[in-house]
């Protein structure tokens, strides 16, 4: 008899929350936290099973396949000639059924339900993966036994269901609620750009974005900056039979950032450092989840790279680790966090709210690697490795479709603006900045656990107990009275103190005002006005009457400081709004901004001019000489006796007379001035005279404008003549002629240019 007479069905299911859509099996397990599977055997028996046993074993699998060598990953998943490397790194087993009596049917013919529970480890349970050269995999394995027939041995039945681990909401609150961020800063060198990174959090959400703040403060010289380069990528790692990482390569990064500069160079102290913010979208349709496993590891690199126009090599390569976990798709919030009122989640997971509370980067200097203390694998708390069995591969990637796809929702806050500082009094503003002050009453946003309040608490007096309990986040303000001693609503109230750093007052505070405030009658109107605060006043608390306790304020204001506002304070000044007050200055700091950007212009026009002033002299320069040569040549071809002349004559004379002629005229530190008219008759002659100049000729011309001796030996080894002379450029120049000095080479280019437009 065959199992088909004894078992009529038989199948595995997840009770509770382990019961996934369409029949599967998921479970929220690992990151040290505390998981169970709840499952049942559901079985529908023909006949009695005798000596029946039923075992339930879960396993966690890991494989990585290989193609034709251990180097190649496999491009093909179900490839038959694909090598598997897998490994088992968790089982569990639990006996659902054990006994001596036999398993008899139901009698009406219905299922029997076994139920069984597994109790996972905390750690080493990574999420179930699956690529075309990796995957890590869960399962359980039934094994039933029973008694067929007069057979000695037990038959065997066995049935394998998948199950999918998926990331605990805990383990994903808490680690994007940590803080994460990164920063790095460089210094330039001869040879490299000097930059600085910081990126606020470095554990994100798969659909959130990564934000990346990049400043060039330096380009080495004689070089520009070209291109900036940043790529959010995938990168999964494959272990092989060798213990060899091999990484596998992915079409497309999950999103990319190139922007082109116009061959730009930033000097320190001379220009400004070019400072770009970018955001890296973490692509959920292409996304991995970063993950640790004995043989498969899956995280996300940043890629920084910064080009410059001396080379296709990216001067500065810098990678860094993003860790990427699945997104809160059930809104979860930890116990506590709904009863208060405020969700630390919905304010820091929320890309846009994060993105405003991040403070300024503080440079990591001890770190020139661009790593903040370690890779992501630090913060994953990777598994230990135990020794496990081999277990064989046939067939294990049939038995497992792909991973349910889960929705998605995206939490928001609405956050609270409070009209009280919650600062300490040293951090508070200076007296004379810009202080916030409201001029209508307006009811204060109460806290979770505060009573709502009618619009008659606001004209009613303040009890000495409840007065006693006012927090910054339960304040409520009294309406003025003619009372003297009546509590006046103040906001902010900033004083000056004697080391003229700013302090606060209370915000109800007694004063001892006998005129300064006119005769009103209250109402609970929102428009009602508001004395606006006093700020910069000495205010001194001395002993006051108005601050003693009398019958009729006895049980309103018990033993509150009364603070004496001094004669100078008095008068239009209070009566002036904090818009009048602050107009003056804003006049006055525009004023300076607009004589600042004044004077930045006239220096820039200055410095151009300066600098086409040294290029016209160099010319001007230039050009005596050029035309002293000339001169020159045609003096030598005038005044050259005959040979028959030079034998007659002595040596000396001969001597004198050809030295006479040609002398130079003597170089004065201010050079001559030479008209327009001569300038165009001397460059009208120059193309033609300098396309005739040999060798000699342009090696003395390259000296004369300050080449060095290993220049004009270039310039005789590549027989540089007048023809060619004219159709050199600076990288001519720099690179065949060795010509390194800047200021030679441009002196040159110049000259170059002024003879080959004549």
């Amino acid at each position: 008899m065959g199992r088909e007479d004894y078992i009529q069905s038989f199948s595995i299911i997840g009770r509770g929350a382990n019961a996934g859509p369409d029949g599967t099996i998921v479970v929220d397990g690992g990151w040290d936290t505390e998981a169970s599977l709840e499952g049942a055997v559901v079985v529908q028996l023909k006949k009695q099973l005798k000596s029946a046993g039923i075992r339930a074993e879960f396993r966690a699998y890991t494989e990585t396949r290989f193609e034709g060598s251990m180097h190649k990953l496999a491009t093909k998943k179900d490839d038959p000639k694909n090598i598997r490397i897998g490994k088992v790194f968790q089982q569990l087993v639990e006996v659902v059924y054990d006994s001596k009596h036999p398993l008899n049917p139901s009698a009406n013919g219905t299922a029997v339900s076994l139920p069984f529970s597994f109790r996972l480890p905390r750690k080493n349970l990574p999420p179930s993966f699956e690529t075309v050269s990796a995957s890590i995999q869960y399962y359980i394995k039934t094994s039933v036994l029973y008694q067929d027939g007069m057979k000695l041995l037990r038959s065997t039945f066995e049935l394998e269901v998948p199950v999918i681990v998926r990331m605990p909401q805990i383990a994903i609150y808490n680690m994007i609620s940590s803080p994460s961020p990164f920063s790095h800063d460089s210094q330039g060198t001869a040879d490299k750009v000097g930059f600085s990174l910081h990126i606020p959090q470095r554990i994100v959400t798969i659909g959130d974005s990564v934000e990346l703040h990049v400043t060039i403060n330096s380009t080495p010289q004689d070089a520009r900056l070209r291109m900036l380069n940043c790529q959010l990528r995938n990168v999964v790692s494959c272990l092989n039979s060798e213990g060899f990482a091999v990484q596998q390569k992915f079409p497309r990064p999950l999103s990319e950032v190139s922007q082109p500069f116009n061959l730009v160079s930033v000097t320190p102290g001379y220009s400004d450092p070019i400072v770009r913010r970018l955001y890296f979208t973490v692509d959920p349709q292409i996304a991995l989840q970063s993950l640790e496993s004995p043989l498969v590891s899956s995280r996300s690199i940043l890629r920084v790279q910064i080009v410059l126009d001396t080379s296709e090599t990216p001067n500065v390569s810098m990678e860094i680790p993003i860790v990427v976990v699945p997104r809160n798709t059930e809104g979860y919030e930890p116990p506590g966090v709904a009863s208060s009122g405020t969700s630390q989640y919905s304010v820091m997971a929320t890309p846009i709210l994060r993105a405003t509370t991040i403070q300024s980067p503080q440079l990591n200097p001890n770190n020139e690697n661009g790593s903040s203390g370690g890779s992501f694998l630090d913060i994953l708390a990777s598994p230990p490795q135990s020794p496990q069995r081999m277990t064989s591969q046939g067939g294990m990637s049939a038995r497992f479709g792909p991973t349910a796809p889960t929705a998605s929702s995206t939490v928001t806050s609405s956050p609270t603006t409070k009209l009280t500082s919650e600062k300490s009094p040293s951090s508070l503003p200076s007296p004379g900045s810009e202080i916030p002050a409201t001029n209508t009453f307006a009811r204060m946003t109460l806290g979770a656990q505060s009573p709502v309040l009618s619009d008659s608490r606001y004209a009613q007096p303040v009890s000495a107990n409840s007065r006693s309990n006012l927090t910054p986040s339960n304040l409520v303000y009294e309406a003025p009275t003619l009372n003297r001693s009546t509590p006046v609503p103040q906001t902010n109230v900033y004083t000056s103190s004697s080391n003229g750093r700013g302090i606060a007052a209370p915000n109800n505070v007694v004063y001892d005002i006998p005129t300064l405030i006119p005769p009103r009658t209250p109402t609970l109107n929102r428009s009602t006005p508001v004395p606006p605060s006093p700020v910069g006043m000495n205010l001194h608390v001395p002993p006051s009457p108005s601050a003693r306790a009398t019958p009729t304020n006895m049980m309103q204001i018990p033993q509150q400081p009364v603070y004496q506002i001094p004669q100078e304070a008095q008068g239009t000044q209070l009566n002036m709004t904090w818009d009048e007050k602050r107009a003056p200055i804003l006049q006055q700091q525009q004023q300076l901004l607009e004589q600042q950007r004044h004077l930045q212009q006239q220096q820039q026009l200055l410095e151009q001019q300066l600098r086409l002033q040294q290029q016209q002299h160099a010319l001007e320069q230039q050009l005596l000489l050029q035309q002293q040569q000339h001169q020159l040549e045609q003096e030598q071809q005038h005044y050259q006796p005959s040979w028959e002349e030079k034998r007659s004559q002595p040596v000396v004379s001969q001597r004198r007379e050809w030295q006479e002629p040609i002398a130079a005229p003597a170089y004065t530190a201010s050079p001559p001035t030479i008209s327009s008219v001569d300038k165009e008759s001397l460059s009208s002659g120059f193309r033609s005279m300098v396309a005739e100049w040999d060798v000699e000729k342009v090696a003395d011309w390259a000296k004369t404008l300050g080449a060095t001796a290993d220049s004009i030996q270039k310039f005789i080894d590549n027989a540089i003549d007048g023809q060619v002379l004219l159709t050199l450029t600076d990288e001519d120049l720099k690179g065949e002629l060795a010509v390194t000095a800047l200021g030679v080479r441009r002196k040159m280019v110049v000259a170059i240019r002024e003879m080959s437009q004549n």
